[in-house]
């Protein structure tokens, strides 16, 4: 069963410091980077999956699940055309992933694990990471040229799966922690609005057998009070 999402706009205006920071290093990796590792043609061809991402991000919160699948879409559509284009690419971190993307997509999963069901939750993340993991194979390597000798560079599997792993436990766990912090406020909330019902219908029901023993009370001294008149 899907979990009930608050209002999307309030949510989307809660996010201004993930937005703040995902600006930054678009504009960083798309118009500050050096020219010598980054170039034009390159900036180019991976700006469009940078910037999807980054609009799939924004308008997560109104459907997180939908919004994991079509980032996980972008990823691998982009990854396809990249490589089957033979287009020079930007220096990457972490698998063949952009650092825009890499924040993009683990502020993705922090929303996914957060605001939606486990089993949806689980089926978005996995196709997050297949298709971060396919980037491996589907995008070609960074190459710079030096002296007129060009180089190519190909990311440390074993240093992308250790950072990789590290960053995804982070972003899962620090959900799930917000998530059960949430749930557990909830609950209080919960208690404390069952309580304070409790409290109100005690109050309401000693009201009440006090003006029900006050007319009792009026009956039974009329009554005496005619039963002494009639003896006289």
């Amino acid at each position: 069963m899907e979990r009930a999402t608050p209002d999307w706009p309030a949510a989307i205006g809660r996010q201004w410091p993930l937005v703040c920071g995902l600006l930054f290093l678009f504009c960083y990796e798309f118009v500050l980077a050096d020219p010598v590792f980054s170039s034009a043609a390159a900036k180019v061809a991976q700006f469009p999956a940078a910037a999807a991402l980054f609009v799939i991000v924004v308008l997560a919160p109104r459907r997180p699940f939908a919004a994991a699948l079509v980032a996980a879409a972008a990823v691998v559509v982009s990854s396809v055309a990249v490589g089957i284009g033979d287009l020079p690419v930007l220096p990457t971190f972490i698998s063949k992933l952009l650092v825009t993307e890499i924040a993009a997509l683990l502020a993705l999963i922090a929303i996914l694990v957060h605001r939606e069901s486990t089993s949806r939750a689980a089926i978005g993340v996995t196709a997050i990471v297949a298709a971060s993991a396919s980037t491996w194979w589907l995008r070609p390597d960074f190459q710079a040229e030096f002296g007129g000798v060009t180089y190519s560079y190909d990311p440390n599997l074993r240093i992308s799966l250790e950072v990789g792993g590290a960053l995804l436990l982070v972003s899962i766990g620090a959900s799930l922690y917000l998530r059960l912090r949430n749930e557990k406020r909830r609950r209080s909330v919960e208690a404390e609005v069952l309580a304070a019902q409790h409290a109100e219908r005690m109050a309401l029901a000693r009201e009440l057998h006090d003006v029900v023993a006050h007319y009792v009370t009026s009956i039974v001294v009329h009554s005496q009070a005619a039963e002494a008149v009639l003896e006289l």
